[in-house]
Parts: structure tokens; sequence; C-alpha cells
């Protein structure tokens, strides 16, 4: 995720990724870094599987926007944020086994 960030933070502006769209994938990465944060909190702290498997689904879909903006804009970016995506999947599928089982 910083490796991301860090590829758009340097890239310079120019007719191929202008300042409107890398204000676009900064404010999307906050969100989801916020979104990252409270899921822990919801899952392992308070028990809310099942709200916290909804609030995986739009922290997915954000980094899903982060790599379809990094597939148009940059490549590197979407590549870096793959294996992110990833292992969201994956914790969605736990987070669901776990909702069920308790």
């Amino acid at each position: 995720m910083g490796i991301a960030c860090f590829l758009v933070w340097i890239h310079p502006v120019n007719r191929q990724v202008t300042a409107k769209e890398k204000t676009f994938f900064f404010v999307i990465y906050g969100v989801q870094l916020v979104f990252n944060f409270c899921w822990s909190i919801f899952f392992f702290n308070w028990g809310w599987h099942w709200f916290a498997f909804v609030w995986l689904i739009a922290l997915w879909a954000m980094v899903l926007a982060l790599v379809v903006w990094g597939f148009k804009n940059q490549r590197a970016v979407a590549w870096v944020l793959i294996p992110y995506l990833l292992w969201l999947t994956f914790a969605g599928y736990l987070n669901v086994m776990i909702a069920i089982l308790n």
C-alpha cells in the first residue's frame, strides 16, 4: 500500500495523470486506510462480524477502484495493489466463515 502511494506521489503531473486524478487516488487511498483500521476494531474488539464483513466489502471496492485507477494511469500502482486486493478477498472469506460459525 505504501509503495503504491509513493509511486503516485513521485509521478509528475502530465497529460496522462492530471492533478485531479492524483487527488482522486489520494482521497480514496486515505478513506480506505481509515476503513482498514476500523475493520479490525469492528471485528476483533466489538465482535460485529457481519457488520465487519459489509465494511470489508466497501474496503474491497475502494481498493478495486485504486487498482482500476492504476491500470488506467500507472500500471506499477495496480500491480503492487493486487496482492492487497487478494488478501482482502481471503480476509472476507475468513470473516464470513467466522460469522457463520459464531
